[in-house]
């Protein structure tokens, strides 16, 4: 195979500038989001007993992302090696792309799945739930911010041929060719 292109995020961007693109892009969407929802929910008392149930859910939130990730690498029948590690924050978390060679339709798949199965159910539960919306909102916000990165990912993804296959490393990934 032949390393059509090396991409590491954080010597591009800058691990600084990635965390203030992903504020910003939570705080963006919380604001979008919010001025509508109040409007549908009136004026709902935020239940203050599900602060607790939050900060777990905040702090869970990296361990519950790389399950999902781990979850679509299992659908897709793709075996992985799990090392736990803990992140900047001090948050564990699971890095399980070391040495897995995907597809592009893998690698698209497994991006993507965070967002629809973590992001979306809780943007539709804030518009269903009145006493909790604030704080399903203000989670589901976090994590569309935390999801930046998987997005870049996909950028770069649907940009490459084809024919090309992603094998991640540490930091990056690598876009390999089949030599025929």
């Amino acid at each position: 195979m032949n390393c059509l292109k090396t991409i590491y995020l954080t010597r591009e961007f800058g691990k600084v500038r990635l965390q203030i693109i992903a504020l910003f892009i939570s705080l963006l969407v919380f604001i979008i989001s919010y001025v509508p929802l109040s409007f549908v929910h009136g004026a709902y008392q935020n239940s203050e007993k599900a602060i607790f149930p939050f900060i777990i859910a905040i702090i869970s939130m990296p361990i519950l992302h790389s399950l999902v990730m781990v979850l679509s690498l299992s659908i897709l029948k793709k075996t992985t090696k799990i090392p736990f590690k803990f992140t900047g924050l001090k948050f564990p978390a699971w890095f399980c792309f070391k040495g897995v060679q995907l597809t592009k339709v893998e690698a698209f798949v497994t991006g993507i799945m965070p967002t629809i199965i973590l992001t979306l159910p809780g943007f539709l539960i804030s518009s269903q739930l009145a006493d909790y919306y604030l704080y399903t909102l203000l989670w589901s916000s976090i994590h569309l911010g935390m999801t930046v990165t998987n997005f870049i990912y996909l950028y770069y993804i649907l940009k490459s041929p084809k024919k090309v296959y992603i094998q991640h490393l540490s930091e990056g990934f690598e876009l390999l060719l089949k030599q025929e």
